[in-house]
């Protein structure tokens, strides 16, 4: 079984989808209103994640021209 396969299985039926067959589980296509809150929260961890590297990025950069700043004072200083 491919991985598309499973992945198919997963967003029909959930997680019951990919367990072995038996007669005593009940296998129904998930509702909407049930859309998997898995993946909600994956997309928010995502754009969260997003958020954070471009904090850090900047954060970085904006050390970086400190750096600079600093040294180039420094640098005048001198007699």
């Amino acid at each position: 079984m491919s991985i598309y396969v499973w992945r198919r299985k997963y967003l029909k039926y959930g997680m019951v989808g990919l367990m072995a067959k038996r007669k005593s589980i009940p296998r129904e296509p998930l509702s909407q209103d049930h859309a998997l809150p898995e993946f909600e929260e994956l997309e928010n961890l995502r754009t969260q994640l997003q958020e954070l590297q471009f904090e850090v990025d900047v954060l970085k950069e904006t050390i970086s021209v400190l750096k600079k700043t600093r040294h180039r004072s420094n640098g005048t200083q001198k007699p």
